[in-house]
């Protein structure tokens, strides 16, 4: 019986202590909803080549979260997609980028069956706090290494927040020592309760490029050092998202007053401690229920035996005890139960009742109100696309025009035509459109919406005058100069941004005074030149941000005013027409019109002949155009020459990753930074340069490059060797053109500091133009450290099969 009346406080116990524990055990995210929270995502080129990189869904489960840079093909058309699994492929849209920032968001075909994370913002992370880092690390989606199936596997790694940091552009990044490699691009960073307080940007990592012994250049990346990476605070992307009118969910990690989940965090952790309270209520009415029921107050004269002590020996003995045997034993009466321990035992079952039930709905309010939470502002000039604008019963589909770059008159008419019409205008500052250009869209270009839908569009307002007209007008050029000379100088220390923004300023200052009819004609045209150099800054800094297009339309605007004043004869020194014909010529090629820019080098040519940056230009144009050989040889004649105190070289190999960057493939920009240029991995090491040698005499022969060939060799020039070895490649590279010439297989034997011996194979394809040819040669070399054009140079050779 004693048992069964401990039941009920048992109960309460176990009841309450399961109210307690389940609750905040549920509180945090599993790693399984982490890592359903993380998709893959495929970036592909217009030639079919992919990268991979990670993101993950935010909002209502329709919007997803990445680098910029892990989609940077979308700016060159190339295809996004979200892949769920190995046969679920989703389609998606870039509908907001940031080269600065190193982020994008994403708009998938459709509603991804994922949940949605939520967001922890820095001011409650603290550094040492424990994080996950999830992603797909490209070494582990290797379909080489693993089955195929399991690619879409979220892989884990933890560490800690080790500093809290910003990068050169202002942008707030979290330091962490968890392991983030190539492929966690884009990926959450989580606190152990399952929110995400960062972006996963990039890990201490540098682009090399590596020689292989095919004879084929490779990109590696090569960490700088252990357990660094870096992870853009959360921040940074909550603002966008405001701005973009995205919905999300925060919760804090601190009670914060200004914290929409302040009171649920309060009233839930009140009901945890009236648990406790009622855990302890409970175990004190057990206590006393064990202690009390049940047991009977007995005097010791009612026991039926009895014993006697000795006044000498105070411990009892057993032949002291005398048992009487003659009367039966009579075993005493349990008390009666107390009435205030019944009281005591069905309060602790009433308070554990009431105060589990409590638990259950401050539990329940805190999860609604975190899955209803929207974010902690409200987004500011923010285009809505809402349903209310469609008409009601409306059954006829069109398609939404592209109104992109256009003016608001513009885009009135585009929409018109395309049977909707304008909806709300909404004015925002904009670094690169032009002022009055519509810079977003509230429906995404060739969506296909009801008839009569109202389309909102956002226009970029520019950047204001820092002087009203007044100023402007008495300061004149003093102050288009000043600001023009701050540009330059955030420009050298690479603060594109804001630099950017000074020269917008600039510019459009010096655009008010020139085209002012209260100026005389002398200052007229200072400004408007002033307005067409500042311009070609405007484009050059759009170029380093990642954004071709507009410093395109800067190059075209610069180039108009150039003619204008060519045509009033207010241009003073003609090479200016020629430089900016170079400009504008790297602009159309980095916006993959080589046609046109090489139109405009040669334009440029008639007005700056021979210039050397010119003759770069014209070298990648070339290159892109599979024009190798002509390529080969432009590289090779410039790259050790100076412009404005810069070699040639690094302009080359910076201009590459411009190149790259905008789309083109880099197989045979590899070739020229690590051959030609000498860039690659292993530069300066004696091993890796004689390879080198070995790979430029190749490629010159494929170039059909005498002079490049023959620099190659250490040879007096006047010997008999020399002049054999000339005329033979003369009369060579004169009747044959290689299309092909590969080393097949080298080995190197150092012999000492400054020799070696080389025996090569090559394999070559080549043309009379009336017949093909295909043949495998073996040479022996015999390789010097020298001063010349290569490090190691031949100085001996022979063929030993043919």
């Amino acid at each position: 019986m004693k048992k069964l009346r401990c039941l009920p406080s048992f109960t309460v116990i176990f009841l309450l202590f399961m109210s307690v524990l389940l609750p905040v055990s549920s509180f945090a995210k599993s790693t399984d909803e982490m890592q359903e929270s993380t998709v893959l995502i495929t970036c592909g080129d217009l030639k079919g080549s992919y990268g991979m990189g990670t993101g993950f869904v935010i909002g209502h489960s329709d919007h997803v979260v990445t680098n910029h840079h892990v989609v940077a093909c979308a700016e060159q058309g190339g295809p996004v997609n979200i892949v769920l699994d190995i046969n679920n492929i989703i389609p998606a849209d870039v509908i907001w980028s940031s080269s600065i920032k190193d982020l994008a968001v994403l708009k998938p075909e459709k509603r991804l069956n994922r949940p949605a994370v939520t967001f922890t913002r820095s001011k409650d992370v603290k550094v040492a706090d424990r994080v996950y880092v999830m992603g797909f690390p490209g070494a582990a989606i290797d379909q080489r290494l693993i089955d195929p199936s399991t690619i879409t596997t979220v892989k884990v790694s933890q560490g800690i927040i080790s500093a809290k940091v910003k990068s050169k552009d202002g942008v707030d990044l979290y330091q962490t020592d968890a392991p983030i490699n190539p492929g966690n691009s884009g990926g959450p960073l989580f606190t152990e309760n399952g929110s995400v307080i960062g972006i996963n940007s990039a890990a201490s990592l540098v682009a090399g490029v590596v020689l292989g012994e095919d004879g084929k250049g490779k990109t590696e990346r090569i960490r700088l050092g252990d357990n660094i990476g870096w992870s853009i605070q959360a921040d940074e992307l909550l603002e966008e998202l405001d701005r973009l009118g995205i919905k999300y969910k925060t919760e804090g990690r601190q009670v914060k007053k200004e914290s929409t989940d302040g009171p649920p965090i309060l009233f839930y952790s009140a009901m945890i401690g009236l648990g406790v309270l009622a855990v302890s209520l409970a175990a004190l009415a057990l206590f006393l229920t064990i202690r009390k029921k049940g047991r009977a107050v007995v005097n010791v004269e009612d026991l039926p035996i009895k014993v006697s002590l000795s006044k000498e020996n105070p411990d009892w003995h057993q032949e002291d005890v005398e048992t009487v045997t003659s009367e039966p034993t009579i075993l005493p009466k349990p008390a009666p139960i107390k009435k205030k321990d019944t009281w005591i035992v069905v309060l602790a079952i009433l308070s554990g009742l009431t105060i589990s039930i409590f638990l259950l709905l401050g539990f329940l309010y805190v999860i609604g109100s975190l899955a209803s939470s929207d974010g902690n502002a409200k987004p500011v000039n923010v285009v809505n696309n809402d349903q209310k604008n469609k008409p009601i019963g409306q059954s006829v589909q069109v398609t939404v025009p592209l109104l992109y770059d256009l003016t608001e008159e513009e885009a009135k008419i585009a929409l018109e035509k395309a049977g909707l019409k304008l909806g709300k205008v909404v004015p925002q500052k904009d670094l690169l459109s032009k002022k009055g250009h519509v810079i977003k869209q509230s429906v995404d270009y060739e969506s296909k919406i009801a008839k009569n839908t109202a389309v909102d569009i956002i226009i970029s307002s520019g950047v204001a005058l820092p002087v009203d007209a007044n100023t402007l007008q008495q300061q004149g050029i003093t102050i288009i100069n000043q600001y023009w000379d701050q540009a330059d100088d955030l420009f050298k220390q690479r603060k594109w941004e804001a630099a950017l923004e000074l020269y917008i300023q600039a510019r459009d200052m010096a655009n008010i005074l020139g085209n002012s009819e209260k100026n005389d004609m002398n200052l007229i045209a200072k400004t408007r030149y002033a307005e067409v150099r500042i311009a070609d800054s405007m484009a050059m800094v759009k170029i380093e941000l990642g954004h071709p297009y507009h410093a395109l339309q800067d190059m075209e605007d610069s180039m108009k005013i150039l003619t204008e004043l060519k045509d009033k004869n207010q241009l003073t020194n003609d090479k200016e027409l020629g430089t900016a014909y170079g400009n504008l010529a790297w602009c159309q090629l980095l916006n993959h019109m080589p046609d046109d820019a090489l139109k405009s080098l040669q334009l440029s040519e008639e007005y700056h002949p021979k210039s050397p940056l010119l003759e770069i230009t014209l070298a990648h144009i070339k290159l892109v155009t599979n024009h190798f050989g002509e390529a080969f040889v432009l590289y090779r004649e410039n790259k050790d020459l100076n412009q404005s105190g810069v070699k040639l070289s690094n302009v080359i190999a910076d201009d590459f990753s411009k190149l790259k960057k905008a789309g083109f493939p880099d197989d045979k920009m590899i070739i020229i930074h690590d051959v030609v240029l000498g860039k690659g991995k292993g530069a300066g090491i004696d091993f890796e340069e004689i390879k080198r040698t070995i790979y430029f005499q190749t490629y010159a022969e494929l170039a059909g490059d005498l002079e490049g060939y023959m620099s190659t060799f250490h040879l007096d020039k006047g010997s008999a060797q020399y002049k054999a070895l000339y005329n033979n490649y003369k009369k060579l590279f004169t009747t044959y053109t290689f299309k092909e010439a590969k080393v097949e297989d080298m080995d190197i034997t150092q012999e000492s500091d400054d020799e070696a011996a080389v025996e090569v194979t090559k394999s070559f394809e080549y043309t009379d133009r009336t017949k093909e040819y295909e043949e495998d040669v073996t040479y022996q070399f015999t390789l010097n450290k020298t001063n010349g054009p290569l490090p190691w140079q031949i100085t001996k050779f022979e063929v030993k099969k043919n």
